[in-house]
């Protein structure tokens, strides 16, 4: 038992009060400081990841195909080879429109709906300027080849002088009259068509020579 006149022991507890509290004191300051550090702190070092743009499969940023954003080309019309030029002349009438006589004296009226060599009469259902063709189905009534298809080509020379060969004849769909090659137009006076050379047409004077 500690007696309470003892000033030994009064010192002794009066240390022993006095270092819990230091720890205490020490304590709460270590906390305080912790409380002081900012938490999270970014440093120069830290990588930087940027918001995602992509949408997804399909998308305008996906990995899904072609955007189809305000009717522009789609994936589905991305491999059609038929241009606007092309439609065009298809829609086009010939731009050899006339009349003309041929080195063996015959008589071509060229429309906008056939070519007739008479007897023979060719129905023009397709026309491309651009490339310089046309197709025509064979009349019913013709000679030769009736009811057959023909594609006819045309060309000038280097004086402006008209020549055309007739390179299929007696196709016997639209389709293979129109896949049939051109004819070599590199020298029509002298040769190219088939065996022969391009046939040259001569406006006829009722036309004025245009």
């Amino acid at each position: 038992m500690l007696a309470t006149g003892d000033s030994r022991g009064v010192g002794r507890l009066d240390e022993a009060t006095e270092n819990k509290m230091k720890h205490v004191r020490m304590l709460g300051l270590l906390a305080a400081m912790s409380l002081s550090l900012p938490v999270g702190c970014k440093s120069d070092d830290d990588p930087v990841i940027a918001p995602s743009n992509d949408l997804g499969m399909g998308g305008a940023r996906g990995s899904g195909g072609v955007s189809s954003v305000g009717g522009t080309t789609t994936a589905s019309d991305a491999g059609d080879p038929t241009t606007d030029a092309d439609a065009a002349a298809l829609d086009a009438v010939p731009d050899i429109i006339g009349t003309y006589t041929d080195e063996w004296g015959m008589t071509h009226q060229v429309t906008k709906s056939a070519w007739i060599m008479a007897p023979s009469i060719f129905h023009i259902t397709t026309v491309n300027n651009a490339k310089e063709f046309l197709i025509a189905s064979n009349d019913s009534s013709n000679a030769y080849n009736r009811d057959k298809w023909s594609r006819f080509d045309w060309t000038r020379d280097t004086q402006g002088n008209l020549y055309y060969c007739q390179t299929a004849y007696d196709a016997a769909t639209e389709q293979q009259a129109e896949a049939t090659p051109r004819a070599d137009d590199s020298d029509p006076g002298t040769k190219g068509c088939g065996s022969f050379h391009w046939t040259k047409l001569t406006p006829s004077a009722q036309d004025g020579g245009a």
